[in-house]
């Protein structure tokens, strides 16, 4: 009802707000720069005839244009075609809308409405428990999104859940998926290799103060990274400034628009990374330590080693298939006695089929010791409660050979 009441309040305020007048004021700069009355006279003379135009101000000194318009009959990219035609690009400078004086909250800063965003965690509970589904599985689907404090969960999706019963991603029936196809393949350094360390379940930082707030003002992969967290595609940890897929549902989304796309650097990737799994499973030590030194060579090069948290950079690329049939692997899952370093779960219709992974790394010393301290400290007891197979996974990075050496056993039960 809170819920309900407070989205109602807000459409009336704007409704009422759109209702006084439709006027909003653009201010761009232009490339080539003006440089004299003729310039200016050009400008005025063309720009006038866009549907919706009230008043042009040109200052060849500020090297501003200034339009007022009707958002009703007119829209930026009407002015960009327009600008276009005469010679000219334009860059939004800023807006000033008829809706002005609002306070802004968003993904980013959502403030006081942090759980209005989205159902919290103890309303999903209680779904699940009216509509007798795995509060487990909905969490690893649908949650993620760490609002000031709140755990959010994706409110269109729970619903759809619920309703439906179908464990899977209600994205795709929404128009805003298409806009994420063009935002991932726009060639800005970083951007590809940071949607596939998030992929692999890293998180990346990402600087997203400015941020002009449209769909088409983009400098570089920061500004493609925080409209993806505006849209929810991604989730963003404030302290540690870092945007990171949040949930299954929407690694399947970025997981299909990469596919879409072919991007041929995954393509590759990904049948090494396969290759890896593969390895694992049949307990080929030799075959995984070489496809980590390759793996390590061929991508993830621009890591140095220097420690088990760069190693661990590393593994997580090199096994970014696994999410394929695993969850996103947890990472220092608290065990037995200590923590160990990642343990892979496969989803419910693999189980039968791929077994747990622990695994865990070492610096220096060897893949048997790795092996000996995830028996000792019994890392496998987070898993007391699983039917399937678990393999315990070993490995080790000797700094003075530049060798990954592996040991891999399957858990005696």
């Amino acid at each position: 009802m809170k819920k309900n009441f407070l989205v109602a309040f807000m459409l009336v305020v704007a409704g009422n707000t759109f209702a006084k007048t439709s006027a909003d004021t653009l201010v761009v700069t232009t490339q080539p720069q003006m440089h004299c009355q003729n310039c200016e006279k050009k400008i005025k003379s063309n720009i006038r005839f866009v549907k919706g135009t009230k008043k042009i101000d040109t200052s060849v000194e500020d090297q501003k244009v200034t339009i007022v318009y009707d958002c009703k009959k007119a829209k930026y990219d009407d002015y960009v075609e327009a600008f276009k035609k005469i010679g000219y690009e334009i860059k939004k400078y800023k807006t000033q809308s008829a809706l002005n004086n609002f306070d802004e909250y968003t993904m980013l800063e959502p403030d006081f409405l942090a759980p209005y965003i989205g159902f919290t965690e103890a309303e999903v509970k209680a779904l699940c428990e009216q509509y007798h589904k795995d509060f487990a599985e909905v969490k690893r689907w649908y949650d993620g999104y760490e609002l000031d404090g709140y755990n959010v969960y994706n409110p269109r999706a729970v619903v759809s859940l619920m309703l439906r019963g179908s464990f899977k991603s209600y994205w795709t029936q929404t128009g805003t998926y298409e806009s994420i196809l063009p935002l991932i393949n726009m060639d800005f350094d970083g951007l590809r290799s940071a949607i596939i360390d998030m992929l692999a379940g890293e998180s990346v930082e990402v600087i997203p103060y400015f941020f002009q707030n449209d769909m088409v003002s983009f400098r570089d992969k920061d500004d493609v990274l925080t409209l993806l967290i505006h849209l929810g595609y991604l989730a963003y940890n404030q302290k540690r400034s870092q945007a990171f897929i949040p949930n299954e549902e929407i690694r399947f989304e970025f997981a299909m628009a990469t596919k879409v796309n072919k991007w041929s650097e995954l393509i590759s990737f990904q049948k090494e990374s396969r290759a890896l799994l593969n390895a694992v499973l049949d307990y080929d030590t030799e075959a995984v330590s070489e496809m980590l030194e390759k793996i390590h060579n061929q991508y993830t090069s621009v890591i140095e080693y220097h420690d088990e948290n760069s190693l661990s950079s590393v593994l997580t690329i090199a096994f970014l298939s696994t999410l394929d049939y695993y969850f996103k692997p947890v990472r220092e899952l608290p065990t037995g006695r200590g923590f160990a370093d990642f343990v892979y779960i496969p989803k419910p219709i693999y189980r039968e089929d791929y077994p747990a992974l622990v695994v865990e790394l070492k610096w220096n010393k060897s893949a048997a010791t790795a092996l000996q301290q995830i028996k000792e400290k019994r890392y496998t007891e987070s898993l007391r409660d699983y039917a399937g197979d678990i393999l315990l996974v070993g490995i080790n990075y000797d700094k003075k050979t530049k060798e990954h050496t592996c040991s891999i056993e399957k858990l005696v039960k």
